[in-house]
């Protein structure tokens, strides 16, 4: 059984709205990265900060963290994080 994924509290906030292609590849990036934490989610290495939060790498820029919870096989997405952002911002 493939774990549930929910959302909770992500926000994704753009500076600026790129062309579409750019907005199109990022959504099919992401889709691809979900499909992927749908099948095995701890494939993905854990935080630093704690060893139940993992991280995907969506592009060059932008990390998704989320939490799995195998007990109810569920995936909760945290957090889109923009990597030249300053660290110290990171909760996870």
């Amino acid at each position: 059984m493939k774990p549930k994924l929910l959302l909770r509290k992500t926000l994704i906030s753009f500076k600026r709205i790129g062309p579409i292609k750019e907005i199109t590849n990022f959504i099919k990036q992401t889709n691809h990265i979900l499909f992927r934490i749908e099948e095995n989610p701890m494939m993905y290495m854990a935080s630093p900060k704690s060893r139940f939060i993992h991280k995907a790498h969506i592009n060059k820029y932008i990390i998704l963290y989320f939490r799995y919870y195998a007990s109810k096989k569920e995936v909760v997405l945290l957090s889109f994080w923009h990597s030249k952002q300053n660290p110290k911002k990171l909760k996870y």
